[in-house]
């Protein structure tokens, strides 16, 4: 397809498309290449968990070697997190998450019982 019309089809799928004319703006990468900067080069203590299906994953951040790290959830897509790691995966984020908030692994007879509330659903069948 040329001339006008791809032009106007390719911006159909364009955050703008949606947006009355006088709302629309032009995209500015540059903010998001200053985080992109500050989170490889100077950043400390970020620890990124992303989906193996996730479509953010195509444009991941790299952490920085300061204490920052990266993994990845076998089969989860954005909604990805430390419980859904593979096993060793998740118990390095949780040392490492442990480790930065000065916490030692609690013991599960330590750990406190969850009170009982009826307008809570059962979270011990979890």
């Amino acid at each position: 397809m040329t001339g006008s019309r791809a032009g106007a089809r390719s911006s159909l799928y364009q955050p703008n498309s949606v947006l009355p004319a006088e709302l629309r703006s032009r995209h500015d990468p540059g903010p998001m290449l200053d985080v992109d900067h500050w989170v490889r080069t100077r950043s400390e203590r970020i620890l990124f968990v992303y989906g193996e299906n996730d479509p953010w994953s195509a444009e991941r951040f790299t952490p920085s070697r300061r204490d920052s790290a990266l993994y990845v959830a076998p089969g989860a897509n954005h909604g990805a997190n430390i419980a859904r790691l593979s096993e060793a995966d998740r118990a390095a984020a949780t040392d490492t998450l442990r480790r930065w908030a000065d916490a030692q692994s609690a013991e599960p007879s330590r750990v406190a019982a969850i009170p009982d509330d009826d307008m809570l659903p059962d979270r011990r069948t979890r």
